[in-house]
């Protein structure tokens, strides 16, 4: 069986890493989104172009017809805010959670109909420590994916669907730095001896998506001891 994968966020650092993994060492059907930056349609089958805060239906439609057999999950928005401040909250929630479970849904009926599907999705490290103090939007709607990660691979696992997640500690990407300062990066860079990189967290993720035969339900962190 030819794999159908969909990495949506595919023309980030780390969605560019991991399809450049896959192309050398799998033949499969590639497909991608983006919404903002660089297109990368030369290297998959297609690449959707999406707002993720407001996904097309004719866009839903089409991915519901691809017999998506392996998904990752890596787009999503970061912005500055607190507790008492979070104006953007409900955008957070709808582009980094919501729009997530909406695209689980469209593959996984084909998935339980093929007895066979891997799910990975992108999170974060932060959450083990409560999550930054300006993040509080963000960190609010990766702990909602971590509880949809626990509740796929509790109730799903009997169709040979296994889902698992990838939480990176700092990493030094654009989409990292969007929400630190420079001095917050300073710091951040000095006190940590072993910076994740892009590389492991592609490598990390190319296993739980191609060689994975049992485990579900698993977070893994690498953070660098972080």
């Amino acid at each position: 069986m030819k794999k159908n994968i969909l990495i949506t966020g595919g023309n980030s650092e780390i969605g560019c890493s991991l399809i450049e993994k896959i192309y050398k060492e799998i033949d499969a059907n590639l497909y991608s989104t983006r919404y903002q930056g660089e297109s990368i349609k030369e290297k998959v089958r297609k690449e959707f172009k999406i707002d993720f805060s407001n996904v097309n239906n004719e866009i839903k439609n089409e991915i519901s017809s691809l017999d998506i057999s392996h998904l990752v999950l890596i787009h999503g928005t970061i912005m500055r805010d607190t507790l008492m401040d979070h104006e953007k909250l409900e955008e957070i929630l709808q582009v980094n959670l919501l729009s997530s479970i909406e695209m689980i849904k469209l593959v996984l009926s084909g998935m339980i109909e093929r007895n066979y599907g891997r799910i990975v999705i992108v999170n974060t490290a932060s959450l083990e420590i409560g999550g930054g103090k300006f993040s509080f939007s963000y960190s609010l709607s990766k702990s909602g994916l971590k509880h949809t990660v626990k509740h796929l691979a509790k109730h799903y696992s009997n169709y040979n669907i296994l889902t698992n997640s990838i939480s990176p500690g700092f990493i030094d990407t654009k989409f990292h730095n969007k929400s630190k300062s420079k001095e917050e990066i300073s710091e951040r860079k000095k006190n940590i001896k072993n910076i994740t990189t892009v590389d492991e967290v592609t490598n990390s993720i190319k296993s739980l998506l191609l060689d994975n035969r049992s485990i579900t339900g698993q977070d893994i962190i690498i953070d660098g001891g972080e």
